[in-house]
């Protein structure tokens, strides 16, 4: 959450840097271009955090579902013990 959070900030400073532009730079050939290239730089900050929250929710997926496998696939031992069971019962004649 950290990097989501870091760039949810960075695109709030360079939206806020871009919103004050024109009280520092008033030119009236570049002040508008510089605006909107900052705005254009929040933007792609806003769509790394979307896609850090993303890549969080499914890190966490990834984490229950490993931790449900493991507690439902029996370990390598309990195959072991089951295949000796099989084999006994294979050589147990039927009668």
């Amino acid at each position: 959450m950290r990097v989501a959070a870091s760039a949810e900030a960075a695109a709030d400073v360079v939206r806020s840097a871009a919103d004050r532009l024109p009280e520092v730079w008033d030119s009236p050939v570049s002040t508008d271009t510089v605006r909107a290239h900052l705005y254009r730089y929040g933007d792609a900050f806003d769509d790394s955090a979307s896609r850090a929250h993303t890549r969080t929710q499914q890190a966490s997926w990834h984490g229950e579902q490993s931790a449900q496998a493991r507690s439902d696939i029996p370990p390598p031992q309990q195959f072991t013990a089951l295949r000796g069971v099989v084999a006994r019962e294979r050589m147990t004649p039927t009668g």
